[in-house]
């Protein structure tokens, strides 16, 4: 969903899925700087449907609140929740295509007016991609090839054009004043001490890139302002 960024935009995509139980973060830059982070961390299973609430939050320099879209989910396919997103917080028609054999997917969009791809009448704006479709797209990505000129020349051998590319790369923007910031609002919320008797720090990780940060008394009173 990188494409539907703009310059200077990013996206928060929040899953809490009570059945099963975990949580799920991704945020996203229009520059393709990316983190993740899942909880429980041991969590191995791939679920076959997911219950719970799905957030997206899309944050742009030009505005001063962050579009933010909630969908409660139940029971549903969880590489079909993409597609929730596409249908519910951009009304746009598509569907994601997740691979069997490698950790890649390709995002497909219905442009207006076009009729290759099927639509199911029951339910509204839904895309089923047809079956000969599935194939050409589940056999691109059976090769989880990562070199840009590799992924040129399956995409030019298959019918398709690039148009554009943009690199993916893991990037977490903690900090130290962003750790106090999360920890006056932490206090905001619960008047219990941050520090038990005879403390003066506390050890802080980045859930994301779990850098460590230790934070003292000092510095919450040297930083007493929080920053929304």
């Amino acid at each position: 969903m990188l494409c539907l960024l703009k310059q200077g935009e990013y996206f928060g995509f929040y899953l809490d899925s009570e059945e099963p139980y975990f949580r799920l973060k991704i945020e996203l830059t229009a520059g393709g700087a990316i983190r993740a982070m899942m909880l429980p961390e041991d969590f191995q299973e791939y679920p076959e449907t997911v219950s719970g609430t799905l957030r997206l939050n899309k944050y742009s320099a030009k505005l001063k609140s962050p579009y933010q879209s909630v969908l409660e989910i139940q029971n549903q396919p969880l590489e079909k929740l993409s597609d929730q997103i596409l249908l519910y917080s951009y009304q746009m028609t598509g569907s994601v295509v997740v691979s069997e054999s490698s950790d890649q997917s390709i995002l497909v969009l219905k442009l207006p007016g076009h009729g290759s791809l099927e639509e199911d009448d029951s339910q509204e704006n839904v895309m089923e991609i047809q079956p000969d479709q599935k194939i050409i797209f589940h056999e691109m990505l059976s090769r989880g090839e990562t070199s840009s000129e590799a992924l040129k020349e399956i995409f030019i051998n298959n019918g398709f054009d690039l148009l554009a590319q943009r690199e993916v790369f893991f990037r977490c923007n903690c900090s130290r004043k962003r750790m106090i910031q999360n920890l006056h609002l932490y206090q905001q919320n619960d008047p219990d001490p941050l520090f038990d008797e005879n403390q003066t720090s506390l050890n802080v990780t980045c859930e994301y890139c779990k850098k460590e940060y230790q934070i003292t008394a000092e510095d919450l009173i040297q930083n007493p302002h929080v920053i929304n």
